[in-house]
């Protein structure tokens, strides 16, 4: 779910056009509801024409302070006296009006998948028929900004034994299926890496930030959906979190919530 904060008529007509048959949109009609609504919403917009108006810088500094962990993109004009009221706003991206349609769509698959993988550790910790150390771990995985790499590294952490978490996943899932609990680790890992990724990241860069070599990566990325690292592009990242679903996260859960889906194509 995507917020949108745009108090110009013309703005808030032309970002909905834009945005509102791809992606699960909310609008929020002033500053106190944009404060209110932010806590269910993966991503926020804030479009405002030019902040020369001191109030609305104010109230976006204040607005970012508050919820500095969240995605947050402006949109505005892209003129330097306009952009200098800015420079001291940490916000994830600034998209130009002039931009707009370009830009803005692939601007929110990129900032606003981030916390993707939080939000699914987040449903797991309701999922009351999974074994309770199991799914401590799989929280734990799935929330973890730098993923365990191995089964052994995440049994130490919630502090069990690997057989535990090996016997568990065994128990759970049908009999038919061949996932383990490496399987799941090696998907988070894979996962992060693609989320992460912008346009001018080496995969050598992205794998070192997860401890793990760029080939170590490239392997894990050719088991899993049968390519190399590198010729997983951007692009892939819709199919690659819904083959995630699917192959992971189905077996595991029986909860279909809203806050699963990924970035509307």
């Amino acid at each position: 779910m995507y917020l949108l904060f745009a108090p110009q008529g013309h703005l808030r007509e032309r970002i909905t056009r834009l945005l509102g048959s791809r992606f699960d949109l909310i609008l929020a009609k002033s500053w106190d509801e944009l404060e209110q609504r932010t806590v269910e919403a993966t991503c926020t917009l804030i479009a405002i024409d030019r902040f020369d108006n001191w109030i609305q810088r104010e109230r976006l500094h204040v607005f970012r302070e508050r919820h500095h962990v969240r995605p947050l993109i402006v949109v505005t004009q892209g003129d330097a006296y306009n952009i200098r009221h800015l420079q001291n706003i940490p916000v994830n991206a600034t998209i130009f009006l002039s931009e707009l349609d370009k830009k803005l769509p692939e601007a929110i698959r990129y900032h606003c998948s981030a916390d993707f993988l939080k939000r699914l550790a987040e449903s797991f910790k309701k999922e009351a028929r999974l074994p309770a150390t199991l799914r401590e771990a799989l929280v734990y995985l799935l929330a973890s900004d730098r993923p365990p790499r191995s089964v052994g590294e995440l049994a130490g952490i919630i502090g069990c034994d690997p057989t535990t978490l090996n016997r568990q996943v065994r128990r759970v899932l049908d009999p038919d299926t061949s996932l383990t609990m490496k399987d799941v680790i090696d998907w988070v890992l894979l996962l992060q890496a693609v989320l992460r990724k912008g346009p001018k990241d080496s995969w050598v860069v992205i794998a070192a930030a997860f401890g793990i070599h760029a080939h170590t990566l490239s392997r894990i990325s050719k088991r899993l959906v049968d390519r190399p690292i590198g010729r997983v592009r951007a692009t892939d990242q819709e199919a690659l979190v819904r083959q995630f679903v699917a192959d992971v996260v189905e077996p595991f859960t029986s909860i279909c919530s809203p806050n699963l889906q990924f970035i509307g194509s």
